[in-house]
This record gives structure tokens, sequence and C-alpha cells, in this order.
């Protein structure tokens, strides 16, 4: 009976084509322990391969051997080689801090922190005063 009150049209498609009730529209869905190009690609660079430098072997994970690489050809001076060197500076050298921050706040800097405080306080007490019901005699007080 319900069946034949259900009007099929646009977002409504007919019944028999529909998603049955528990099973997944994509039942094989993501394999199991599958992983994403971000930790391939930091767990590649952490295997170790054995490099020739100066005639001497020496044992360093991928990364480090590109880094190697990449400084070299940019030394030897590969325009290429030069950007990516320096685009890859300035990357890291923005994601650490280059000073450290101390821990204590300076005199102005516990200023600011009190005076802003002090106007959310004021903020919060507005607020709340605002939404706290008016009698009729504050009403005609206001109004005067």
């Amino acid at each position: 009976m319900a069946d034949e009150e259900y009007e099929v049209g646009f977002g409504k498609p007919p019944k028999s084509t529909q998603f049955a009730k528990g099973k997944s529209g994509n039942p094989n869905g993501r394999p199991k322990g599958s992983k994403n190009l971000a930790t391939l690609f930091r767990e590649i660079g952490q295997e170790q391969v054995t490099v020739t430098e100066g005639g001497r072997k020496r044992t360093m994970n991928k990364a480090h051997a590109v880094m190697v690489q990449l400084t070299n050809k940019a030394v030897s001076g590969e325009r290429w080689a030069i950007q990516s060197y320096l685009q890859t500076d300035r990357i890291y050298s923005l994601a650490e801090p280059t000073e450290e921050i101390p821990r204590e706040l300076t005199q102005r800097n516990k200023e600011v922190m009190d005076g802003f405080i002090k106007r959310m306080k004021l903020m919060s007490k507005a607020v709340q005063d605002e939404s706290l019901p008016t009698s009729p005699a504050n009403e005609e007080e206001e109004t005067k």
C-alpha cells in the first residue's frame, strides 16, 4: 500500500534501484592496512641506502641522500636545484621557530592580556544583561 503512494521523480529514484538498508554501496571498500601517499612518502624516505661519497661508502636514509644530492647540484650551479633548495629551505625555516619564545610574559604582555580578559568579562556581562527578561518597571524607566 505504501509502495503505491511513492512518487518517482527528481531526487526520488525507484525503490528497486535504491540501496538496500544495511548494505554498503561499496562492499569491498578500502583494503585494510592500505596507506595514504603521505605515509608511503615518509616510510620510503626512511629506508636505508648505501652511497659512495668521496670514495667512501656511507649508509643513510633515502631522504637524507636526496637532500645531499640536491645540495650538491645546487652548489654546482644547476638553476632548478638552486630554486628547489631555496624553496625547501624556506618551507622548513617557516616550520621551525628561529628564536626561542620566552615562557614568561613581559610586563607589557601581562597588561595586554589583563585588558583583554577585562573586556571579555564586560562583553559577557553585557550579553547576559541583554538576555535577562525585563520587568514592566524597568521598561518604564528605559522609556523616560
